[in-house]
This record gives structure tokens, C-alpha cells and sequence, in this order.
């Protein structure tokens, strides 16, 4: 694949500057979204504008605490080289650490100016699957969240010295191009179905957790980069997040749908005394 997609030389100062597959990905993944997520945020009474806003605000946020995360779960070696925590250009995000920082960006933004938050988050779930979807495919290019060797058919090698995927010139499980196509299923699903049938707010958001947390949890038994942390020794770190995500989800997805079927047999109830 190609890491690095091309080199530039900044005029005057004569800085090499590496171009990386992985970043153009999701750049192009977030401005292929915004456009489409707009129209749902109008849908669900949230102007553009604001919308723009808080996806851009999210994204760096997102990005920031997937480097945090990433750094925790390796700190033994970012301590003996703490000036490697800047090294961006090594790679290291983990999604989860995103997924918070984006999360809790989008609670502070609609506390603050006031935004239905559930409505928000459905809104934002779609696009976090989109962009999400593009940077897998960023990952297939730079050769990182790679999987275990394979005799399938399918399987993927990488050959370039740059890039992170190893064992080089050995077919590998295409994880990346796995988790690109449960995100681009969920996408669908949230906006060309649920988005026009939902039945609260909160439930686009809901689903896509639900969808997501049990995919990356089967996912992660076909990875190969053992770097990302393993918690007691038998899940990944990942793994371990996706059983609390499911977990946290389940709660708050029994608790609006028992809601909604109380409201439900209100209805009925007022029907039935007229």
C-alpha cells in the first residue's frame, strides 16, 4: 500500500514535509460528510451552521483524545521517550479515545448553547460512522490496525518498509476493510432507514453503539497489532471498551424504550376513557 502519498518542501525553509495517506482519508471522509449530515441536522430542526461547527470542533477534540488513549495504553514507552508523544507521523490513535473526545465535545457544545443533545448525537452518529469508514480505508493504506496472517483468499500483504503492517510480504486479515464495511452497513442503516423512523431521540445514537461495540469486539480477534493493549491479559483494550460501551448502551436503550411503552399505554389508556 502507500503510507506516504507524496513529499512536499515548504519554500524558504527548506522542511521536508510527509504527505500521509491515512490524514487525506479522513479529511476527505469529513468533507464528503458534511454536506450529507447537514441535511439531517435541518431535518431535526439544527442549523447548519451550528452543525459545522460542532463537527469541526469534534473532529480535532476526537482526534486529540485518540492519541491520548493511545499514549495510555502504551506509557511504558512514551515514558523512557516522552518527546515521541508528538511523533504523529508514527501513527497511533486508538478509535475509542476519539469517540470519547468527539462525545464529550458535543455534550459541552450543546450544554452550552443550548442544543437538544440526544437530538445531536443522533445526528452526529451517521457522520461519525462515515468518516470513520474513510479512515479504516486510510488505515488499509498505511498499513496500521493490521490483522493476523491468513490463508484466505482475501487475505492482503504489504511490502513497503514504511509501512506499519507486519510481518511484511505475508498475507494478512484485511481488519481494516472488515470494520470499513460493517461502518459503511451502519451508515445506511442510520441514515437512510432509522433516520425517517426513529421513534425517540436518542435512538440513532443508541444503534450505532450497539452496532459498533459488537463488531469491534469480533473484529479484534483477527488483529495482529498486539500493540494496541490487552486488559487482564485476555481482551484488548478495545475489546474491554466495546463490553462497556454495550453494557452502558443496553441500560439507556431498555430505559427509553420502556419510557416510550409507558407513553404508549398513556395513550391508549386516554383513548379508551373518551
Amino acid at each position: 500500500m502507500k503510507p506516504i502519498l507524496f513529499k512536499i518542501v515548504l519554500p524558504f525553509l527548506n522542511i521536508p514535509i510527509e504527505v500521509r495517506s491515512y490524514g487525506i482519508m479522513i479529511a476527505l471522509g469529513f468533507l464528503l460528510m458534511l454536506p450529507l449530515i447537514t441535511r439531517l441536522a435541518k431535518k431535526e430542526g439544527i442549523h447548519s451552521n451550528t452543525f459545522i461547527d460542532i463537527a469541526f470542533w469534534s473532529l480535532l477534540w476526537g482526534l486529540i483524545g485518540a492519541r491520548i488513549l493511545f499514549i495510555i495504553t502504551n506509557l511504558h514507552e512514551y515514558i523512557q521517550e516522552p518527546l515521541r508523544i508528538f511523533a504523529l507521523w508514527e501513527g497511533g490513535l486508538v478509535f475509542y479515545g476519539g469517540l470519547i473526545g468527539g462525545a464529550l465535545t458535543i455534550i459541552f457544545y450543546c450544554k452550552k448553547k443550548n442544543i437538544p443533545l440526544w437530538k445531536m448525537l443522533d445526528v452526529a452518529a451517521p457522520g461519525v460512522a462515515f468518516v470513520h469508514m474513510f479512515g479504516r480505508l486510510g488505515c488499509v493504506l498505511a498499513g496500521c490496525c493490521f490483522g493476523k496472517p491468513t490463508t484466505l483468499p482475501w487475505g492482503i500483504s504489504f511490502h513497503l518498509e514504511e509501512s506499519f503492517a507486519r510481518p511484511l510480504h505475508t498475507p494478512l486479515h484485511p481488519t481494516q476493510l472488515y470494520e470499513a464495511l460493517a461502518l459503511f452497513f451502519v451508515f445506511l442503516l442510520l441514515y437512510f432507514y432509522l433516520s425517517s423512523r426513529k421513534k425517540f431521540d436518542g435512538q440513532m445514537v443508541l444503534v450505532y453503539f450497539i452496532l459498533y461495540s459488537i463488531f469491534r469486539f469480533t473484529n479484534e480477534f483477527f488483529r495482529g497489532d498486539e500493540i494496541r493493549g490487552f486488559v487482564f491479559g485476555w481482551v484488548s483494550t478495545s475489546q474491554f471498551i466495546s463490553l462497556l460501551v454495550f453494557g452502558i448502551t443496553l441500560f439507556f436503550l431498555f430505559h427509553s424504550l420502556r419510557g416510550l411503552k409507558k407513553e404508549y399505554l398513556k395513550s391508549i389508556f386516554k383513548r379508551f376513557r373518551k
